[in-house]
């Protein structure tokens, strides 16, 4: 998923709308999607639909109903049923994709994480979800309180119920530390992005080429890890050059780096890169 096709005014928008729905519906407590659709009167099924998609929202006869697909998302409160329940709010509290949905425009399938970069409205709900289950100003004052690196992204994803990766994904754009984050996808090309932390130091492109990191870093033992389960996390040193493409071995920006990793189960392998701090 793409972050850049978004226009700032366009993503402050959609962010102040997630916090504003949240806050209204669960002022101070849990975020319940659920609670949500009741409130709204959206009826929902949870059941089994194949392996097509996560999640969909549907106006027919006059009113809008709600799909959660557990071939995929496992149960109806596990974090993945939790961020398609949130990503379909999305899609209605957000004007343009509720109006259209009353105007006819046929619903669309959702996959959590692996939203199309060229439909902005799945960018557009993917970023109202990430938002509305873990609102700006209570998502802030948590992150306060957690260690650095891939202990305080675990400890986040479970006071929230979000996955690891939506919590990786907030802590990398909200931090100021440097961080790096990689998505080894088991049926897709590596999603990567660096913070702004990396990039100003000249550490932009990272490597996407699992079988071109050292055997032995935090990475290659997690992808070695039990494809079916969590597993622990792994961590290890690793030098700039083994991770950003460009960067020669033994140049000044071969700096020494952080490298944590994680498997989730059949999610795949998240791989989490910040400056070594002895």
């Amino acid at each position: 998923m793409s972050r850049h096709r978004l226009t700032p005014a366009r993503r402050d928008e959609i962010i102040g709308l997630a916090e504003e729905v949240a806050e209204t519906h669960c002022p101070g407590q849990f975020i319940d999607p659920i609670h949500i659709l009741h409130t709204k009167q959206i009826t929902y099924s949870f059941n089994y639909y194949g392996n097509g998609f996560d999640g969909m929202l549907e106006h027919r006869r006059g009113r809008f109903h709600m799909f959660c697909n557990l071939d995929r998302v496992q149960n109806s409160t596990s974090p993945r049923a939790r961020f398609t329940q949130g990503h379909e709010l999305g899609h209605f509290f957000i004007d343009e994709h509720r109006n259209a949905l009353l105007h006819g425009v046929p619903p669309h399938y959702s996959i959590a994480d692996q939203a199309d970069p060229e439909r902005t409205v799945e960018e557009e709900a993917d970023l109202f979800a990430s938002h509305f289950l873990m609102p700006p100003k209570r998502f802030a004052a948590a992150f306060k309180s957690q260690p650095q690196g891939l202990a305080g992204i675990v400890a986040t994803s479970k006071l929230f119920s979000v996955s690891c990766l939506s919590a990786a994904i907030r802590v990398l754009r909200h931090t100021n530390e440097s961080l790096a984050l990689v998505h080894w996808r088991n049926d897709k090309p590596p999603w990567a992005e660096v913070n702004r932390g990396f990039t100003t130091m000249g550490l932009v492109h990272l490597q996407k080429r699992a079988d071109r990191l050292p055997p032995d870093c935090a990475t290659s033992l997690a992808m070695a890890d039990n494809p079916t389960v969590y597993c622990n996390a792994r961590s290890s040193v690793s030098l700039a050059s083994s991770w950003f493409v460009g960067i020669h071995h033994g140049s000044a920006l071969d700096i020494m780096v952080h490298e944590e990793a994680l498997r989730l189960g059949r999610y795949g392998v998240i791989t989490i890169i910040r400056p070594f701090k002895q």
